[in-house]
């Protein structure tokens, strides 16, 4: 479980067919900052990032370019994770910096499992030649233990 990732940096090109291409590698690490009991905090591991180049509407209702799926492991030993939220925080090259809670299950939420399993978040973001981001991640659990962090970020060229 300590297959974390502290430093993963992707890099987005846009293929012929409108596919995004990724190169990612990545490193392990972590942090842990949980606010209730740390013995039934939830622990996540195995992230993954990846990126489309297809419209999509952001959460404030604006346009996006490209669609991020976030996807991770998790447990969670008093299997509360469905009621809880993942918290992104994204922190853009161009000063732009946004965090959202998607509740656990929601639309473009899927959960997995009780006491361990996957997550998978669709998200919307806006990126332009020359941006990139970093981002980390956290899962919340119904009583608001919070576990570790999994950091990385990506970018468009």
């Amino acid at each position: 479980m300590n297959s974390l990732w502290r430093s993963l940096r992707c890099f987005l090109g846009i293929g012929l067919a409108g596919t995004a291409l990724v190169a990612c590698s990545g490193g392990g690490g972590g942090s842990h900052s949980p606010t209730g009991s740390t013995a039934n905090a939830p622990v996540i591991s195995s992230p993954t990032l990846g990126f489309t180049s297809a419209a999509c509407t952001q959460r404030d209702g604006s346009a996006g370019t490209t669609q991020v799926l976030i996807t991770f492991r998790y447990a969670d030993p008093d299997g509360d994770v469905i009621g809880g939220a993942v918290e992104i925080a994204r922190v853009f090259n161009t000063g732009k910096s946004e965090t959202t809670f998607r509740a656990v299950p929601s639309e473009g939420v899927e959960v997995s499992g009780t006491t361990s399993g996957e997550i998978r978040v669709q998200d919307c973001i806006r990126l332009e030649a020359g941006t990139n981001f970093t981002q980390t991640t956290t899962l919340l659990d119904a009583k608001g233990n919070r576990s570790n962090t999994l950091s990385g970020g990506g970018g468009f060229r």
